[in-house]
C-alpha cells in the first residue's frame, strides 16, 4: 500500500471514530445516568437550557418511576434540525446518589407522539409511542384542571374577531349568563403539550365585581366538539371546555 493511500485510510478511519464518538456522546446524555431513579419532578418550562425547579408534582412511587424510566429509554432519535417551540414541561431525574438530570418535554394529544429532549443538548429531540403518550397524559392530569376565573363575574363582553364574525358584538349581565360562564371558566381544562392553533374566532372581556378584567380568545367548537379558551397574556397554553359547555357557548354567540 502507497504512503499516501496509508495516509488517506488513517485519516478515513479517525474521522469515522469521531463521528461515532459524537454519536455515543449524544446518546449517553440523553440515556438515564443509571437505573437507581427515587423521583422525578415536573414544572412548567419556562426556557431551553435548564429545568425550571418550581415543581407542581413529584413522582416517588416505585410503578410510577418505572414509567417514566420506560419513557427516556424507549424514546426515539429523530433526525434533522431542531426548530420547536417552548416544550410544555421539564423534568427533573432525582438518582439515590443525589445527582440529577433534566429533560424538556411536549406531551401531544392522544393518539399522537410526544417530544423528549435533554437539557443540556437542544440541537436533538426523541420521540416516544402514542402509548407513552397516553401515560403521561394519565400522570399530568392532576394539574390538567386549573380555575382560569376565581373571582365573581359581574359583566361578560364577547367580540368576534375573524371576517364572518367582525360585526358581532354582545355584552352579558344577566345572573344566570354568568354563573354559567362562571362554571365554564372553574371546569376549563389545561391542555399539555405544542399549541399550533389558527387564529382564534372571538375576544372575551370578563369585568369582575371589583371592575378589574381578564381577557380570552375563544375557539368555539361544533355542536358536540370541544370548545378552547386562551388568555391573552399566556398564548403558549390553551384550556379546552367540554362539548356540553360549547352548547351554551353556541346559545349566547349566535
Amino acid at each position: 500500500m502507497s504512503m499516501r493511500k496509508m495516509v488517506w485510510l488513517i485519516f478515513s478511519v479517525a474521522i469515522t471514530s469521531v463521528m461515532l464518538l459524537g454519536c455515543q456522546s449524544d446518546e449517553d446524555s440523553f440515556a438515564l445516568k443509571n437505573e437507581n431513579v427515587s423521583s422525578v419532578s415536573v414544572s412548567e418550562s419556562t426556557g431551553f437550557g435548564e429545568v425550571n425547579p418550581d415543581f407542581f408534582m413529584t413522582y416517588e412511587e416505585g410503578d410510577v418511576l418505572e414509567t417514566f424510566k420506560q419513557i427516556i429509554s424507549s424514546a426515539v432519535q429523530e433526525p434533522g434540525i431542531v426548530d420547536i417551540s417552548l416544550s410544555g414541561y421539564d423534568m427533573q431525574y432525582m438518582y439515590e446518589d443525589g445527582t440529577t438530570q433534566g429533560y424538556h418535554l411536549w406531551i401531544n394529544e392522544a393518539g399522537e407522539k410526544s417530544i423528549i429532549m435533554n437539557v443540556e443538548n437542544s440541537n436533538i429531540t426523541y420521540t416516544v409511542s402514542e402509548e407513552m403518550t397516553s401515560q403521561l397524559r394519565e400522570l399530568m392530569k392532576t394539574e390538567e384542571h386549573t380555575a382560569l376565573v376565581d373571582e365573581k363575574i359581574s359583566q361578560v363582553n364577547i367580540k368576534g374577531l375573524i371576517e364572518s364574525h367582525s360585526d358581532f358584538f354582545i355584552s352579558y349581565d344577566q345572573t344566570e349568563v354568568l354563573e354559567a360562564f362562571q362554571n365554564i371558566f372553574s371546569n376549563a381544562v389545561k391542555e399539555p403539550g405544542i399549541v399550533n392553533i389558527a387564529d382564534p374566532e372571538f375576544y372575551l372581556e370578563i369585568i369582575f365585581a371589583d371592575e378589574t378584567k381578564q381577557k380570552f380568545y375563544l375557539w368555539l367548537g361544533e355542536e358536540g366538539e370541544i370548545s378552547t379558551l386562551m388568555n391573552v397574556e399566556d398564548t403558549h397554553t390553551i384550556y379546552t371546555v367540554p362539548a356540553e359547555m360549547t352548547s351554551q357557548l353556541r346559545e349566547w354567540i349566535k
